[in-house]
């Protein structure tokens, strides 16, 4: 399918490439909106119904519970151009508990290692923080598989169908991004998003507002890293968490990546 089908069939939960020029200074060469032309999914695909779904006797599609999202692999930082990846996108959006809403609230940023990590530009750039992704679109589920909350890793993992992986950092956040900057588009209507009376804007536009999801990146041996609890209040945590320890609020965002 081309754009304008994706949009239709997917509506608020299509993001196109240009939310990410316009809010992030992704760069995008003309052979690679080229190939993001072309959107590797059917429509029945699309409206197939979404395997995770809790409850089977409420009809729940793939086009309203993932988003449709494509991948930047460079953006301007300070007039140049740089790598889209996590490290450029903490230093583009700053992080620290903040009262002014930024994106990020990493916690014990100054313990653990969080500080080094962040901050060492010359740390190891096979470390997940420096690694891009390919020009290309993705299917992300907007909140955890409810079967995976309180599970480990590995038993969370094993519950993923044959299409979907778990997803790296980067994707996770660029979904959250992607997913933020189009729905607080003021052009947009409430009706446009869908967005429910009992909701703000700026609430509605936070994908994993309540629930964190595994990554397949590692802080360290032993330590996976999650993302989520995205509220107004605190923006985006980043944290670490042992893979074979479950937590409640913690369960996996499945990633399907669409290749021609």
């Amino acid at each position: 399918m081309d754009w304008q089908q994706a949009a239709k069939v997917f509506g608020h939960n299509f993001i196109s490439p240009q939310v990410f020029v316009d809010c992030l200074q992704a760069e995008f060469s003309e052979e690679e909106m080229k190939a993001l032309e072309n959107i590797p999914l059917s429509e029945s695909n699309a409206g197939s119904f979404d395997p995770y779904n809790r409850h089977k006797d409420t009809i729940v599609r793939v086009k309203d519970s993932y988003l449709l999202c494509p991948m930047p692999a460079r953006l301007q930082m300070h007039g140049r151009s740089a790598p889209f990846n996590v490290y450029n996108l903490v230093k583009l959006f700053g992080f620290s508990q903040n009262p002014n809403k930024k994106i990020f609230f990493i916690n014990n940023e100054k313990v653990d290692g969080w500080d080094v990590w962040f901050r060492n530009a010359s740390g190891s750039k096979s470390h997940p923080i420096y690694q891009t992704g390919s020009v290309a679109w993705f299917l992300i589920r907007k909140d955890a598989v409810p079967a995976s909350l309180e599970k480990s890793l590995n038993v969370g993992r094993g519950l993923l169908s044959a299409n979907d992986a778990l997803p790296t950092l980067l994707e996770v956040l660029t979904a959250m991004f992607g997913y933020y900057f189009s729905i607080i588009d003021p052009q947009k209507t409430d009706e446009a998003v869908r967005m429910p009376r009992y909701f703000s804007r700026e609430w509605y536009a936070r994908m994993l507002a309540g629930k964190m999801t595994y990554t397949q990146d590692l802080f360290s041996s032993g330590f996976v890293l999650i993302a989520g609890l995205n509220t107004p209040a605190s923006g985006i945590y980043l944290e670490k968490l042992a893979a074979q320890k479950p937590s409640y609020v913690t369960g996996i965002c499945p990633v399907r990546r669409l290749k021609n």
